[in-house]
């Protein structure tokens, strides 16, 4: 880590902070507050019952839930991270804002409700609230030292986060930015998950560059990743467990609607960077699912593999914030 901090040292031009912006309103204060959150079961596929059994391709639906909620910074989840033991949801919106929450399952472990929420506003190096097309959290990952890693898309840039003494999520160091090589202004780095030799960025459109990602090792050296199987399909995240890296993928269209897919490939790393990915499942019609940005694994209590899938709902009144749970079937 300790070559990430000195990568972070001699980084380019730092961007310039937004302050408030009438765009969209969410409150300007960084500390935490409480936030009210409903959670209902969500049916995945209309002709089954919400508990029921289903499996879609390699994976074995295991429960999910419709959140909604007053507080009118709620939405726009794009990046998430689940505790080791799937007790506690952290998430980034693309309106800069973090929140927070505590999950439940039922008798049979299955995921079942979220509640006693909180959020805070994301800052910059200078203690100031983001806002506006600087604040677009995409995607977020932990370090093994603590640090919470956050892509930003239309400015694109990777910002590492600490907690500090008082339990807030502080702007620690600038890790990477794009300005000489950017991908579309909207379309951007989706993906960045810390490996256990660097970091990996996915862009949802290939850089300027042609290139689909990069891995950066601990001195800060990037290498270009081509990651060529996604026909109309775009990364939207990306999430390591064990040897196994998973892939999110979105896709959407007029004829057939809203799609996802999640895929998995053997981890990279600095000496072999292929992305050489299998099909897990393609969730389209009957399957009803929505903007699937957010993605984490963990190892459920018997060892198995579960994946955990969210929605951004773009703060539109036509699309839904979802959180499902899904068993890798091995």
């Amino acid at each position: 880590m300790r070559g990430w901090v000195a990568l972070a040292a001699a980084a380019l031009a730092v961007f310039s902070s937004a302050r408030a912006e009438e765009e969209f309103p969410v409150p300007l204060n960084a500390d935490w507050r409480a936030v009210e959150i409903a959670s209902a079961p969500y049916q995945i596929r209309g002709d089954a019952a919400p508990d029921a059994a289903l499996k879609a391709g390699s994976l074995i639906y295991r429960g999910g839930v419709e959140l909604t909620s007053p507080d009118r910074a709620f939405g726009g989840f794009s990046g998430i991270l689940v505790s080791e033991n799937g007790a506690r949801l952290t998430a980034v919106s693309d309106r800069g804002q973090w929140l927070e929450a505590a999950l439940d399952y039922d008798a049979a472990g299955r995921l079942a409700g979220v509640r006693d929420g909180r959020m805070a506003a994301i800052t910059d190096k200078d203690g100031v609230v983001l806002a506006g097309s600087i604040a677009d959290a995409e995607s977020l990952s932990l370090s093994g030292d603590g640090r919470l890693f956050v892509s930003f898309e239309r400015e694109h840039r990777v910002d590492a986060y600490r907690i500090d003494e008082n339990g807030m999520i502080v702007f620690d160091f600038r890790f990477a930015e794009f300005t000489d090589d950017a991908p579309p202004y909207n379309d951007g780095v989706e993906s960045v998950t810390v490996l256990d030799d660097g970091v990996l960025v996915l862009s949802e459109k290939p850089f300027a560059s042609g290139a689909n990602g990069y891995f950066f090792d601990p001195d800060g050296e990037r290498r270009p990743i081509r990651f060529s199987d996604k026909k109309d399909y775009a990364v939207t995240e990306a999430a390591r467990l064990g040897d196994d890296f998973y892939i999110l993928e979105r896709a959407f269209s007029k004829l057939k609607g809203v799609r996802a897919r999640l895929l998995r490939a053997p981890l990279p790393s600095a000496d072999d960077l292929t992305l050489d990915a299998e099909l897990l499942t393609q969730l389209s019609a009957p399957y009803v699912v929505d903007n699937m940005e957010g993605l984490d694994a963990r190892r459920g209590p018997n060892g198995e593999t579960l994946l955990y899938v969210m929605s951004d709902d773009n703060h539109s009144d036509r699309q839904k914030t979802i959180l499902l749970m899904f068993e890798v079937a091995e």
